[in-house]
């Protein structure tokens, strides 16, 4: 009499839906799913967010400005390029005066043009002789550089005793490569964390397996454990079976 009771209270659906103890597991479980998608979100809009500021942040170090450079002299601008992936940004107009020679140069690159030898593109030295207006968007090697504003007889270009008014920006920085690498891998290990939880919680939900299949009393659906997968109702001990 108290089985049949129980299983015309469980068809009900009502009240007693999802009831098995005072401890409402249902409650705890719920929470537990909602925090995996909660990190799940959290990991999906730091990756989005970082992925953005990477964009974003070509301009991190800015230089910009009018430089008059007297014949015989160079304007050196030194500049930091961060990250193996970095894309920069230049622009050189000279305004006034004669062309000058433009020249983009890191480590022996930069030393050689100091020592007066002839520097030629490479990976380390973006070569623009005789110009008047430039611009440029490479990805340049990590590490230090200098862009030189040259209105010298050091390349083609002969001032003749002008000066040379020269407009510039630069847009370097960017950001180290291994605090990307490690950024990815932390948004990856939190993305990881919040599937866990879901399938935990999916696990869970079912109970433990039951050690002979039974069926449940509400909508007769075969069930292996103590929550049946079809309506989500307990499954009480005595099992009932067919």
């Amino acid at each position: 009499m108290l089985w049949k009771a129980y299983v015309r209270a469980n068809c009900s659906r009502g009240a007693v839906a999802r009831e098995q103890s005072a401890e409402r597991p249902g409650v705890g479980l719920n929470r537990t799913f909602a925090a995996g998608l909660v990190l799940i979100a959290v990991a999906v809009l730091i990756l989005v967010g970082w992925v953005s500021w990477v964009a974003s942040d070509r301009g991190a170090d800015s230089y910009t400005g009018t430089a008059v450079i007297d014949p015989g002299s160079f304007l050196d601008i030194p500049f930091e390029v961060r990250g193996a992936f970095t894309e920069i940004y230049y622009e050189f107009t000279a305004e006034s005066g004669p062309a000058v020679d433009v020249y983009l140069l890191a480590g022996q690159r930069y030393r050689d043009y100091l020592d007066g030898r002839p520097v030629f593109q490479s990976a380390e030295a973006f070569v623009h002789e005789g110009v008047r207006t430039v611009t440029g968007s490479p990805y340049p090697l990590e590490g230090s550089w200098h862009a030189v504003i040259d209105n010298t007889d050091y390349g083609v270009v002969r001032p003749e005793g002008d000066q040379a008014r020269v407009r510039y920006l630069i847009e370097a920085g960017g950001l180290p490569t291994s605090s990307l690498v490690i950024f990815l891998m932390c948004g990856s290990w939190f993305v990881i964390l919040g599937f866990g939880l879901m399938f935990a919680y999916l696990g869970l939900r079912q109970g433990p397996r039951l050690p002979r299949p039974a069926y449940c009393p509400s909508c007769g659906g075969r069930a292996d454990a103590w929550l049946c997968p079809r309506c989500g109702l307990a499954i009480p001990p005595p099992l009932p079976e067919r």
